[in-house]
């Protein structure tokens, strides 16, 4: 598979979980907030879900080793730890990372 297909399913995967996030803790606003505020942050985990990448990317926002990070409004904390949920469900069954995208790439050409 290209990693532009890759990268497409990933996010057809994250729009998915969103929807189910959504309606299963009626976050509707936040999920808003997130591609309104966060747009950096929303198009990131989209291309790197349903990976292991996402995962650790996600643990390096929500561990608080930097002095001048403010942190994330609480509806998006709670947020961003039920993506990391629902990207484990995906990643511990199929491992990939992006390191196995790129050498996909180098692989086709």
């Amino acid at each position: 598979m290209s990693f532009t297909k890759e990268v497409e399913k990933n996010k057809e995967r994250f729009n998915q979980a969103l929807d189910t996030i959504q309606f299963k803790y009626n976050c509707f606003d936040d999920v808003l907030v997130l591609k309104d505020k966060f747009p950096h942050l929303y198009r990131r985990l989209s291309i790197l879900f349903s990976t292991k990448d996402c995962h650790d990317y996600i643990n390096d926002l929500i561990v608080h080793d930097r002095n001048k990070r403010q942190g994330f409004p609480s509806g998006i904390w709670l947020l961003i730890q039920r993506i990391k949920t629902e990207n484990e469900q995906f990643y511990k069954e199929e491992v990939k990372c992006v390191w196995d995208l790129i050498w996909m790439i180098v692989i086709e050409h």
